[in-house]
């Protein structure tokens, strides 16, 4: 989310004139660095829209990516008044879709979104359905949970199957610390478990303006 007070202030280079804004950046509950668990409070979008509000910013935009882009579509569903944009790095196809409707390049784009569900996907489907399964072992070791982690970033980034070319060991070493000295691990899975089995807010209409 932008429009904050928390994470410093970025200007123009070249500018002192240049509009200032100050990026916030909270961790999800049940996530690492995250002091809430999920299921307190509130919901996750209630959860930055009183955020913001209590460091003082009445309106902001947010963006989000993967689980962020349901959070911050039901933030802009649920506080319109407050937020003056969002972008999203995941959309969802329209509940009326009419598939004859569809060009060549939006048939394109669904075949390769169904062959990565296929592909890529087993890890939401388990943490969907049988998240209670998986975490103790993920939560009992630390090689198994090194591995979990791993293998994403394999898999997803441009490596060409080499991790040294794009990560160094410090750094994957570092994100499954972090998710281990947290043990967080298992309540990363809830949100979700809470989206697949209709515990979440559903996602209407958003009108505020996304680019």
């Amino acid at each position: 989310m932008v429009r904050g007070a928390v994470g410093g202030r970025y200007r123009c280079a070249d500018s002192s004139a240049a509009p200032a804004f100050t990026v916030v950046v909270p961790s999800l509950p049940g996530f690492p660095l995250s002091p809430q668990r999920p299921g307190q409070d509130s919901a996750i979008h209630q959860v930055w829209h009183n955020l913001m509000l209590s460091l003082g910013f009445a309106r902001y935009g947010a963006h989000g990516g993967d689980l962020g882009a349901g959070i911050t579509s039901r933030l802009a569903q649920a506080h319109p008044e407050a937020v003056v944009g969002i972008h999203l790095m995941a959309v969802a196809a329209p509940a009326d879709m009419d598939d004859a409707t569809l060009s060549p390049a939006e048939r394109e784009f669904l075949a390769r979104t169904r062959w990565w569900s296929e592909q890529e996907g087993s890890y939401q489907h388990q943490q969907q359905r049988r998240p209670l399964s998986l975490a103790p072992a993920l939560s009992d070791s630390p090689v198994g949970l090194l591995g979990w982690i791993v293998e994403k970033y394999r898999a997803r980034s441009d490596c060409d199957g080499d991790l040294s070319r794009r990560f160094s060991d410090d750094f994957l070493l570092t994100q499954a610390s972090l998710y281990w000295y947290t043990n967080s691990i298992s309540t990363s899975f809830r949100p979700y478990y809470e989206y697949a089995n209709g515990r979440a807010t559903p996602v209407r209409r958003v009108e505020v303006p996304l680019p």
